[in-house]
């Protein structure tokens, strides 16, 4: 009876709680997600609705590092370094919980694309103050100044976003990206502690059909793997892609791509590595960390040094443009050929694109036992060459390639590529005469005594 009363208990708190909660209509503005007609917890677009920390699906009295779900402040079970978790997910997402599967969180792209792609004019309704956002067809969504918790009704508005921030700030992983309003100025985006009580203006989670990456074909070279023909990130060949750093798999467009923000890191000046260090002895990365792996699925993978080696050694390079954008055509042995555009790189924004482009290889840089730099592709008009290293927290592109799993001619060539070795410093020698010391096969360090 006990357990009875206390599900039936448990049953018409859930019933009262789903009663507090309105579903907002959802608007199309002509963008990549339609929006919710009013905020999380309101009735209509006028009200400011209810205050939420960062992933937690139900309010509170107080505010603080105290009371959070998930950690101090300095000390996290969630969304950290262990769970690799960089996006709320929908067990901790307000909107979901409460509203049911229908409605998310935004993300900080989405958020972004609502910033750059609709027009923002400050206005009043029912007396509340707030942004009219317009979108590319027309049709628009209102705002209110929401302030935060007990605080800046009125005169200012911070929303969530889904996307953590992990900068080396006030403690690591403390930080989540929000949307912030100004009676001065339109939307921007901070990186503010988890616990603070935001608004959230949730999205249309079944408006955003298939999947959010498009999957290039295959093309073979003739060489020992077959290649993307397009970049990661990208739809077609003339497009940049996605830039990420080396080991992330995750879009970071919106932030700068530092030492502060690299999420392998284990300190803000890059000097210490969480992973790939001279702890674990790992040079290679794994499939959880291979931005190709992840988006695509599958056999996808970035390529290794030594499968650009190859590409460099048994194709035919050729500068030109295609679609506005230079960069190389690379035409294997059969003819077929793939195109690297010349998509810079990035830092606060896309750099020297259309001069210079630069691509990650999924190898890492050992010289000197530092591993705190990887190997990448670089390209300009006057050469192609290999033999790059950067630090790895730089925003590059990133060109997939597939395994080939039959041809006996793949095969050998395949066994070619892989017995390459290396020394410390990046320079391929001969494997039937190698001198005391230590080098690089496969991906993995071995001793020669």
């Amino acid at each position: 009876m006990k357990a009875f009363l206390l599900l039936t208990a448990c049953l018409s708190v859930m019933a009262a709680s789903a009663q507090d909660y309105q579903q907002p209509e959802s608007v199309d503005l002509g963008l990549s997600v339609k929006w919710a007609s009013f905020n999380l917890g309101a009735t209509k677009a006028s009200e400011y609705g209810k205050y939420y920390a960062w992933g937690e699906t139900s309010t509170k009295s107080a505010y603080g590092w105290g009371n959070y779900k998930y950690g101090d402040g300095e000390e996290f079970i969630k969304y950290y370094d262990e769970d690799g978790l960089t996006t709320m997910s929908s067990d901790d997402d307000p909107a979901t919980v409460n509203l049911g599967s229908k409605w998310r969180t935004p993300t900080l792209e989405e958020c972004s694309e609502l910033v750059k792609k609709c027009t923002w004019e400050l206005t009043t309704v029912d007396d509340i103050s707030g942004y009219k956002v317009t979108g590319p067809n027309g049709n628009s969504i209102f705002l209110p100044m929401s302030g935060w918790f007990n605080a800046g009704q009125g005169s200012s508005g911070y929303y969530w976003t889904s996307t953590l921030a992990f900068y080396f700030v006030s403690g690591r992983y403390a930080k989540a990206r929000s949307m912030s309003l100004q009676l001065k100025t339109p939307a921007g985006f901070n990186n503010d502690d988890r616990f603070y009580g935001y608004t959230i203006r949730p999205v249309d989670a079944s408006s955003k059909s298939g999947a959010t990456m498009a999957v290039p074909t295959v093309v073979d070279l003739g060489v020992s793997v077959k290649w993307a023909s397009f970049n990661v990130g990208a739809s077609k060949p003339s497009e940049a892609g996605l830039y990420y750093a080396w080991g992330e798999t995750f879009n970071k467009t919106m932030d700068e791509f530092s030492w502060e923000s690299y999420f392998l890191g284990a300190n803000a000046d890059g000097t210490t590595m969480k992973k790939y260090n001279e702890t674990d002895g790992l040079v290679t990365l794994q499939p959880k960390d291979d931005a190709a792996s992840v988006n695509y699925g599958g056999s996808w993978r970035m390529p290794t040094l030594e499968e650009i080696d190859e590409l460099r050694e048994k194709c035919t390079w050729s500068w030109e443009t295609v679609e506005g954008m230079n960069g190389y055509r690379i035409t294997g042995t059969n003819g077929n050929s793939i195109f690297l555009p010349a998509l810079g790189y990035f830092d606060k924004q896309p750099e020297a694109v259309n001069n210079t482009g630069y691509y990650w290889t999924s190898s890492l840089d050992v010289r000197e036992g530092k591993y705190t730099q990887a190997r990448a592709l670089g390209i300009n008009s006057g050469s192609s060459w290999n033999n790059n290293v950067n630090d790895r927290f730089w925003g590059y592109g990133v060109r997939a390639v597939l395994p080939v799993t039959t041809g006996i001619t793949s095969a050998k060539s395949k066994t070619a590529v892989e017995s390459a070795v290396y020394t410390l410093s990046g320079v391929r020698v001969n494997p039937g005469k190698l001198s005391k010391g230590i080098y690089i096969k496969d991906g993995k360090k071995f001793v020669v005594k």
